[in-house]
């Protein structure tokens, strides 16, 4: 899954990692258990690899701002043994704004909403959607970090109903609840 777990602005990638065969290293050399990795995004298109501690047969994974401090968390399945819930503890994570849209004329959820967003770290794009592979689910509240910016210059929604909303100057380090309107209206 690609999430902002430093709240930089940029997206860093997580893995739950560990073999589909439990006695891998008789077989073929590689280790069974296997750690989970984080990709953490440098900003200049390469990525520092970061191996969490803890070894198993790791498959899939949930994604959310579980204890809403405005980093995000990952509940992890293990094979043969209890979930596992990572806490991020980053320090100094930078500023964020989580939004949650609620749906009129469009699903309840805001499913297949494009969310764009403008602040000083640039622009970002996410599309709505807690399905996001094999085992995986994220939250149905987005997350953007924000890096060292206070606020959103401007965030923009486009719903599948083609219902546009456009919000200005957000300040950060909350959650949002958007609601959809009842009618399509212009972005300015």
């Amino acid at each position: 899954m690609w999430l902002d777990f430093n709240n930089d602005g940029f997206k860093d990638i997580f893995t739950a990692n560990g073999n589909v065969i439990d006695n891998a290293e008789f077989i073929s050399g590689r280790k069974s258990r296997q750690p989970n990795t984080v990709f953490i995004n440098r900003g200049d298109g390469t990525f520092r690899v970061q191996n969490l501690p803890g070894e198993g047969f790791h498959r899939g994974a949930a994604f959310g701002d579980f204890n809403r401090d405005g980093k995000i968390d990952v509940a992890v399945t293990r094979l043969n043994d209890s979930p596992l819930l990572l806490w991020n503890q980053t320090a100094q994570a930078g500023h964020w704004i989580e939004l949650q849209l609620i749906g009129n004329r469009s699903n309840r959820d805001g499913i297949g909403a494009w969310i764009h967003l403008v602040s000083a770290s640039g622009e970002q794009w996410n599309r709505m959607n807690t399905s996001v592979g094999y085992g995986y689910s994220a939250d149905r509240i987005m997350h953007f970090g924000l890096g060292k910016g206070t606020s959103a210059k401007m965030i923009q929604i486009d719903r599948p109903s083609g219902t546009k909303q456009r919000l200005q100057n957000v300040q950060a380090n909350r959650l949002i609840v958007i609601e959809e309107s009842h009618e399509s209206h212009e972005v300015h």
